[in-house]
């Protein structure tokens, strides 16, 4: 049985469909129901059409992982004090 909520977001997947640009929404649904998510959590529950705090996420993610590899040369090289940095400060939980 098909919920409203997974109506919305069919329609929302099809509108999508035609947005040659809007490529990376679907890798996102791709890897989160792989991961056995649901894909409705990507929607924020609030207005139905605007993406969750965790499909951001995934989002960041994906874009993060395209741009170094298709374009590492935007970052620059790594830190060569990048040791140094984590022997003096170790893991502060991204902080």
């Amino acid at each position: 049985m098909t919920t409203p909520y997974e109506s919305i977001f069919s329609c929302w997947r099809f509108f999508l469909a035609t947005k040659e640009n809007n490529k990376q929404i679907f890798e996102v649904i791709d890897y989160w129901t792989a991961q056995g998510g649901a894909a409705k959590d990507l929607i924020e529950a609030t207005d139905g059409f605007h993406p969750s705090q965790l499909a951001n996420a995934l989002g960041a993610m994906f874009t993060w992982d395209h741009m170094l590899s298709v374009h590492p040369d935007w970052f620059g090289p790594e830190n060569p004090n990048n040791a140094l940095i984590d022997e003096l400060f170790g893991d502060q939980g991204g902080h």
